[in-house]
């Protein structure tokens, strides 16, 4: 895998009772290819991004010598 990629969960109840979860493609479902909840509910909604291992240690490193370097400034 060479590229960031996310997931979307949604969890919740519809107003008649009925319990969902629902997991898509957050990318597709910005295209407008959604899983639709016809009807009112509460729940929540949660963004899960991930990235290859080495990407993000190498994300993180940088992150690490942008504090040092702005701690010495």
């Amino acid at each position: 895998m060479s590229e960031l990629w996310s997931v979307r969960k949604t969890e919740g109840q519809m107003k008649d009772g009925r319990r969902f979860t629902i997991t898509d493609d957050r990318i597709e479902a910005e295209k407008g290819e959604t899983n639709e909840i016809r009807q009112t509910w509460t729940g929540v909604t949660t963004i899960i991004l991930k990235t290859p291992d080495n990407k993000l240690k190498r994300m993180q490193m940088k992150q690490d010598d942008d504090a040092v370097h702005d701690s010495q400034s």
